[in-house]
């Protein structure tokens, strides 16, 4: 007698759960980039280099959005590109806009230069492009004349466009073979941007263009995103029976990500924002160093 087991269709195999989200690796990472940029508005004099948290918090967006597009396109087999936006959106949209609004409900009332380029600077931050805007417009982020209410929006800007673009273009990086070719293409991006940066750069003049710029300034994005993409491809090989190129670097590993946070540090209290080797070199240094403390830390 057939069992109504062997007739009834089987019901698909529900997909596995979602790994957390949460790396507690970088925590202390991000901990360290925000006092680097508070110490940067608030003692530039001690921290002249303390801008460079922004830089850190690149390479960890990119390494983190990558990662977790990763691991839901291995566990699904696709990226869910409405829901990673919609997520980003409910994470991002509601804070912007209490701050715009309070902020400028304040700058109302005081009047005076506070609502100077009010205009301009609220359509860059309701419309992510706060970055352009100011390059375009000359606006200078380094000079503490220029009262620019939502100066720091840029790098929310450079953020916004990276999740707007880098999920569809992972999309066809994964299909590359083998998955050192991901990698390579990650490392051409950011050198280029870095290449750009140095070459723009002209001392003695405001560095705000090459600093603004999605497209100079984008390397730090571009690093992390490497290192999630080597890291995962690792974990594949690992996965066939492969030998596995991080586990071949436990024993000096942890040395290095001690270094190289060390290294960050000392660069938030030497390297200046005005420098030909800050742009030359500089930030990009202080990028790989962050992606070395991130592997480091665990994740």
């Amino acid at each position: 007698m057939t069992s109504f087991r062997n007739v009834l269709p089987s019901a698909p195999a529900p997909a596995p759960p979602a790994p957390p989200q949460h790396l507690a690796g970088l925590d202390g990472l991000r901990g360290i980039a925000v006092l680097a940029v508070i110490a940067y508005h608030l003692f530039p004099s001690v921290a002249p280099g303390g801008f460079l948290g922004v830089d850190v918090f690149f390479v960890i967006s990119g390494f983190l959005i990558t990662h977790l597009l990763i691991l839901e396109h291995e566990r699904l087999g696709r990226l869910r590109l409405a829901r990673f936006w919609i997520r980003r959106a409910r994470r991002l949209l509601p804070a912007l806009a209490a701050t715009v609004l309070v902020c400028g409900a304040v700058a109302a009332m005081i009047g005076g230069d506070t609502l100077v380029g009010i205009g301009r600077q609220v359509l860059g931050a309701t419309t992510f492009s706060s970055n352009w805007i100011a390059a375009f417009t000359g606006q200078s982020y380094f000079s503490a004349s220029t009262p620019d209410l939502f100066r720091n929006f840029w790098s929310l800007a450079v953020e916004e466009q990276f999740y707007l673009i880098w999920p569809l273009a992972l999309l066809l990086l994964l299909r590359l073979r083998p998955s050192g070719a991901r990698v390579a293409v990650m490392a051409v991006l950011a050198l280029s941007s870095a290449t750009e940066m140095a070459l723009l750069f002209r001392a003695g003049r405001d560095a705000s263009r090459v600093y603004y710029g999605t497209d100079t300034h984008s390397f730090g994005l571009a690093v992390g995103a490497a290192l999630a993409l080597w890291l995962a491809g690792a974990r594949a090989a690992g996965r066939g029976g492969q030998t596995r190129p991080p586990s071949a670097a436990t024993r000096w590993l942890p040395a290095a990500g001690l270094a190289c946070l060390a290294a960050v540090v000392t660069a938030v209290f030497v390297l200046p924002d005005d420098r030909a080797v800050t742009y030359r070199g500089g930030i990009l240094v202080v990028s790989m160093a962050a992606a070395v403390v991130i592997w480091a830390s665990g994740t």
